[in-house]
């Protein structure tokens, strides 16, 4: 089920903001790049940044102001033994690249460590910061080379992780580890050359009639093995296995017994575009998990145009592929224990087997970043898609590496191979006039009549009717004392439609 519809004149951002020094806050520090991995912690105000050798500790408010740092360096040892097995000196260092929180004064802290992927626990707090020095071999935990994608979680004391097992990345693997251990069998029917790219939990255990488990969502991009074709045909993935899976008692020992992955649609068939490679992913929680929805960023294998896609994938519909498919996963519910089944080590050696035998649903799960740093706002609008905004982040062209959103501060936090940035996800007080305000289209500010200021929108208390917004149509006729200027606001509206429709038209004609 398609949830959100785009089409070509939405897809081009109605405002591009250049660089500008005084609305972005930077990072930099001599001797340090790769800040590829952000963790933000509410609670204590900090953004932690992995970076190459380093963790970092910056202030949440102003990430210009360092709080602490932690340097980790591979060995020399370690490092002349990866030169020697054919990798470069700079691929031979430390890039930090797993952060995850374990409570406010302790960390799970992984890097590639020379491509000897090593685990340990950090102690950070308002004196101190230090690693424990209880660095254990993480192979199948943390990548062995910082380009590799990877994905991971940490819940109620144990890490899920998606990444590769050896030397050579060529053993693809779905972890669990710290205390019960469990991975994904080495067969292409399960993961056949994946490039990993997201990992979350769904809590469905929450009010749940039929007691079912929480399950890990996990989402990658493979080599197709159900498609014959002269070339390697990629497709994207959703899988999922169960919180509380323990593996098999004869089969599937040590292995997920529920494991099964589904082909997720991203298309715009008017067009015949097909997007089959997915870049990235955001989880949108709800009161309620059966109204999350995931959206994802898509490219395309074969094009002549570099395009991306964005599709959204509701819970209810995930749900359905995975429960009513043809392959039906046994994860451990009120049916499954009516038979006796109270765990998965309970369950059948036919029932296992299948499950090893057949991890790919039968059925597809259907819709509902940017490569030189500039950061685009997206919304959906009534089941449209718009593109509010695209804004430069960096004064010269870097690649995203990582997004961290801080909601209770409303600021962004981006990192990119040489700097971290902070954004503000609202800048209202740029718009000095009614006019600009409403063109805008910005969904977080409004012009207040009251203060006749253009001002964010969920700062304001009290009676909103002397707001005036207009998202989808940037309709300025409620403006006051515009005389004129309702003419010239109409015409730029003229004419913002026209460029739109000229690069529909460039577009269309390129195909």
């Amino acid at each position: 089920m398609q949830e959100a519809e785009t089409s070509i004149p939405n897809c081009i951002p109605r405002k591009t903001v250049k660089y500008q020094n005084g609305n972005i806050k930077t990072f930099m520090k001599h001797g340090l790049s790769n800040f590829s991995t952000l963790l933000v912690n509410e609670e204590t105000g900090t953004l932690f940044v992995g970076a190459r050798d380093a963790v970092l500790a910056l202030d949440l408010e102003d990430i210009s102001i360092e709080k602490g740092s932690v340097y980790w360096f591979s060995s020399q040892d370690r490092q002349q033994d990866c030169i020697r097995r054919g990798k470069g000196k700079v691929e031979c260092q430390n890039y930090i690249l797993l952060l995850h929180k374990i409570n406010d004064t302790n960390l799970y802290v992984c890097g590639t460590n020379a491509f000897h992927p090593a685990c340990d626990y950090m102690v950070f707090n308002s004196t101190d910061a230090h690693l424990q020095g209880k660095a254990e071999d993480s192979k199948g935990k943390c990548p062995f080379e910082p380009t590799l994608k990877y994905a991971s979680l940490l819940v109620d004391g144990e890490l899920y992780s998606a990444t590769s097992n050896n030397f050579l990345g060529t053993e693809p693997i779905i972890r669990r580890s710290l205390r019960n251990h469990l991975r994904t069998d080495f067969k292409t029917s399960w993961l056949n050359e994946p490039s990993f790219v997201h990992m979350d939990i769904v809590k469905e255990s929450e009010s749940n009639p039929d007691g079912d488990d929480d399950k890990m969502y996990v989402f990658f991009t493979e080599t197709a093995v159900e498609f014959e074709f002269y070339d390697k045909p990629l497709v994207s993935r959703i899988a999922r296995v169960c919180k509380g899976d323990l593996g098999g008692k004869r089969i599937l020992q040590k292995r997920w017994t529920t494991f099964l992955k589904s082909r997720l649609v991203c298309s715009v068939p008017e067009l015949n575009f097909q997007f089959n490679i997915l870049q990235d992913v955001f989880l949108l929680k709800r009161a309620d998990w059966q109204e999350t929805i995931f959206y994802g960023i898509f490219t395309q294998q074969w094009g002549r145009l570099d395009i991306s896609s964005v599709c959204a994938y509701s819970m209810e519909t995930i749900q359905e592929v995975f429960s009513k498919g043809n392959y039906k996963g046994p994860c451990i519910d009120n049916f499954a224990r009516s038979f006796g089944y109270n765990i998965s080590l309970d369950l059948p050696d036919k029932i296992l087997q299948f499950a090893r035998d057949h991890p790919l649903m039968d059925n597809v799960v259907n819709p509902v970043g940017t490569d030189n740093g500039y950061l685009h706002k997206g919304l959906n609008c009534n089941g449209e898609m718009f593109i509010v905004e695209e804004r430069q982040l960096f004064r010269s062209p870097e690649p995203v590496q990582s997004l961290k959103l801080s909601s209770r501060k409303g600021l962004l936090y981006v990192g990119s191979p040489s700097q971290v940035v902070q954004v503000p996800v609202s800048l209202c007080h740029q718009y000095q006039h009614c006019l600009d305000c409403v063109l805008a289209r910005d969904p977080y500010c409004a012009w207040s009549q009251a203060s006749a200021a253009c001002v964010p929108v969920a700062k304001q208390i009290g009676d909103m009717q002397n707001l005036i917004q207009s998202i989808k149509y940037g309709d300025v006729s409620k403006c006051p004392s515009l005389g004129n200027n309702v003419g010239r606001g109409r015409k730029r509206i003229k004419r913002e439609n026209k460029e739109i429709a000229i690069k529909r038209d460039q577009l269309e004609r390129s195909f």
